[in-house]
Formats: structure tokens, sequence, C-alpha cells
């Protein structure tokens, strides 16, 4: 297979996390929870895709407060859980339980306030809709640097996503970041990085494109805690070293790097959606210490075994598509809704086994084995143990990314099948 090219991958927008429905018409609302007593607030921002197949953010961000007296909106992320795009208003003066802090985590760009502590800067939020995003556009330039930034016309302080891609940048200037102070979103592909040097001079960045770059590992970043979402795909990362400077992230997409090893893993354990495809690993040792994931993309490596994924009980999409695997792990802690096993070597020996593996997986409503030893025989074996009970059988050459774009069934990415 390739490992680059001249431009970012054309990959399905087909993780569940990202949404083209239009946004809330309705005043916002939800929960207002926070560990420790706390809550956060911010602007409720909408975002949009920064270049064509771009993997997108959740629509509505939250920026940080623009103004005081402005309205305030509160919002909680549940442990592992996208935050929630939606927000209680709080009357002025109103002292603010805590009743679910168990359940929750610190959430980015935001202030925190203690329990009991009356709001006094929510006026007007009942009424307040998310507004637009506001970008600083340096798109298809010949920058080497983020210092070189053309001149922006407008109020830097009202800028939430600040737009590099497809440059020449090889480094990130502090400085010339730090003048737009409330940035959540910074894409940065298409360029010529080798390291993420600066990225702390956006303290509320929740979400970072640094895909088609010339990144090898993550060390040198600057520890970002508000960072959820990143997108390091297409880039030449052989190892996770560093990962930690982002230890709140939940999606991470690593799609066609060089990764051989997942060692690191264990410094984000909050991710939800990990896309590990086109890489050449051999195992998924690692993979255990990320107790939230809840879709795991391995298409297009070199796998033979799935070690410590049996362990993931949150783990509902699962794509091994064209790995090297001829038996599978015992799953019944996945509550698994979808699994492509398509394009393995799964032998006619192994079918049984692969029933045992997935027999107690109730939730389990469609799983690909197309393109692998199967007789007629292993075909009615797999069909009348799954199909009575929901599971679709497919048996074409398709994975997850194949059809309809994951849609439903949660698959992380597109990828072509190794040949």
């Amino acid at each position: 297979r390739t490992r680059r090219s001249a431009a970012p991958l054309s990959r399905a927008q087909s993780n569940p996390m990202s949404s083209k429905d239009a946004p809330p018409k309705e005043p916002v609302h939800g929960v207002i929870v926070q560990p420790g007593g706390e809550v956060v607030y911010g602007q409720p921002v909408i975002a949009k895709p920064a270049y064509p197949q771009q993997q997108a953010p959740p629509q509505v961000l939250f920026a940080p407060q623009q103004q005081q007296g402005g309205a305030a909106f509160f919002y909680a992320q549940p442990q592992g859980f996208r935050p929630n795009p939606y927000a209680d208003a709080i009357p002025v003066g109103t002292p603010v339980a805590n009743p679910s802090a168990a359940a929750s985590v610190p959430v980015a760009n935001a202030t925190p306030v203690a329990t009991g502590t009356p709001v006094s800067s929510a006026a007007g939020a009942a009424s307040a809709r998310p507004r637009a995003e506001v970008t600083a556009d340096f798109t298809n330039g010949d920058r080497t640097s983020t210092a070189q930034d053309a001149r922006y016309g407008g109020d830097p302080r009202l800028v939430t996503h600040v737009n590099y891609h497809w440059n020449d940048i090889t480094t990130i200037d502090p400085p010339s970041l730090a003048r737009f102070p409330n940035v959540i979103r910074l894409s940065l592909s298409g360029n010529h990085l080798a390291h993420l040097h600066g990225l702390e001079a956006c303290p509320h960045l929740r979400w970072l494109d640094v895909s088609t770059n010339d990144l090898v590992d993550f060390g040198g970043a600057g520890r970002v805690l508000s960072l959820e979402w990143l997108d390091a795909s297409n880039n030449n990362i052989a190892t996770l070293s560093g990962l930690g400077f982002a230890p709140r992230l939940t999606w991470l997409n690593l799609h066609h790097c060089s990764l051989t090893t997942l060692d690191g893993l264990r410094n984000v354990p909050s991710l939800v959606s990990l896309d590990l495809s086109s890489n050449d690993l051999t195992t998924t040792s690692g993979v255990g210490a990320c107790g939230h994931l809840a879709e795991l993309n391995l298409a297009v490596n070199d796998l033979t075994d799935l070690s410590e994924v049996g362990r993931l009980t949150q783990l509902r999409a699962l794509d091994c598509t064209s790995n090297e695997l001829s038996a599978l792990p015992d799953l019944r802690a996945c509550p698994l809704h979808t699994l492509s096993l398509a394009h393995n070597n799964l032998s006619s020996a192994a079918w049984p086994g692969v029933l045992a593996s997935v027999e107690h997986v109730r939730s389990l409503r469609v799983i690909y084995i197309g393109r692998n030893e199967l007789t007629g025989g292993d075909l009615q074996l797999v069909r009348s143990a799954l199909e009575p009970r929901g599971c679709r059988v497919d048996t074409s050459a398709r994975g997850i990314a194949q059809s309809s774009g994951g849609a439903g069934g949660g698959g992380c990415g597109s990828r072509s099948p190794r040949t």
C-alpha cells in the first residue's frame, strides 16, 4: 500500500460523532454536573469542515465566555463521551448543585465554579442560539511558519477557528496563535510539521487537525488539557510517544501512518473512537488501556490476533477488515453492534470458534465475513446461529466502511482492502 499521498486522503464521513444535521433551533438545554462540584460555561459554536473531506468535529462546540454579562451556557461531559451539545441556562444568582458528579469528567475550555456559588453571568441565556463559527483563514499559501500570518481584518478575540490548511508550515509560532485567545479549532493539515511545539499557546483548543504532515511521534508538544479531537492521519508516526500531551482525548485518527506498536495508549484512557487503519500493526497489545472505546478501526494491518480487545466493555463497532486473523478471542464482554472480519485468513475449521466468540454478544446486528475460506456448510452454520436473533450475515467483499459509509454501524473510516 502507498504510505503517503500528495493530498489528504479521501475518507468516509462515517464517525457517528460527526453530524451533518441542522443545528438545534430550540433554546439549548441539558445537564449541569461536574466532578468536585464544578460547573462550566461557554458559548455554543456551530463548526463546519475546514476543507473537503475533513473529518469534522461535533457540529456544536463550546467556546470560552466572550464577555461579562453575556449569555452563559452550562454543560457537562459524562466519562468517556463527547460533550453534550445542549446546555441549561441558570437564572442569575441560583446556587449550583452537583447531583451526578461521579458520572462526569472535567470539560474543556470552561471556567470552573465551586458548588453552591451563585451564578452571575447567565443573563439572557434561555433564549440564545448557537452562533456561527468565526474563522481566520490562511489556507493555500506558501507560509513556512504560523508567524507568517496574513493580516486578519476582524476582531481576533472573536475567532474560534484558525485554518492553515495546505501551506508549507514547518513550525508553530506560539505568539502568532496567542493573538487568537479564544480559538478552539486549529487546522494545520497538508503542511510539513515534524513536531507540535507551540500548541500550548492555545489553552482552549479542543480540536486539532495535523493530518498529512511529517510527524514521526508526538514528542515535544506542550500539554493541551482541553484537547478532545485529534486527527493525525497520513503521517509517518511510528510510535505514540508523547501522546500524553492531550490526556483527555476522546477521538483519535491515526489512519495511514507507520504504527507498529500501541505503547502509549495508556496515556489517553478516555478515548471513545480510535482509527488505526492502514498501519503496520501485528498486535493490539495496549488497546485494553482504553476502557471507554466504542469504535475501533483496525482495518488493513497485519494482525494475527486481537489481544486485549475482549476487555473493551463499551465497544460497539469493531472493524478488522483485511488482516491476517485466523481466530478470535472471547468477545462476550463487548456490546458489539457491528463486526467486520472480511478479508482475513479464517479457515473452515475456524468458524466454530468464531461463533463461540460472539454467540453471547446479543447486541450484534451485522457481521461481515466475506473473502475468507467459507464453504456452504460454514455459511449455513453461521447463519443458523446468528440470523434467528436478528444479526445480518454479510458475505460480500465489503467491510464496515464500504457499507453505506459506516452509517449506523459506527465504522471509523474508509480504506481499500489489502490485495
